[in-house]
């Protein structure tokens, strides 16, 4: 996200990002909801700087897919991350 300064020709600054996924339920009959997820940050290097932790408040049906969008406080010197889905609860 960028966020205009007074003069139209000066230079914005970065002040904030957003996580954007999809999960999709390759379950025949189970609806899942409120999905976990971790992001970890890492150095260029590899070496891991932080981890998020969020649950995406949505409920995805059997075969069905659902788009999601977060905001993240990703952290300087950040150059890739990886995520894990930790977990759901069932739906019904």
């Amino acid at each position: 996200m960028q966020r205009e300064t007074l003069f139209r020709n000066a230079i914005t600054r970065v002040t904030g990002h957003k996580f954007t996924g999809r999960i999709q339920s390759e379950s025949l009959v189970a609806q899942f909801k409120d999905f976990e997820i971790q992001i970890l940050y890492l150095a260029s290097n590899g070496s891991e700087i932080s981890r998020e932790n969020f649950t995406i408040y949505k409920t995805c049906g059997a075969g069905k897919a659902k788009s999601f969008s977060v905001e993240i406080q990703q952290p300087n010197q950040t150059s890739n991350y990886k995520y894990l889905l930790l977990g759901a609860l069932p739906a019904n």
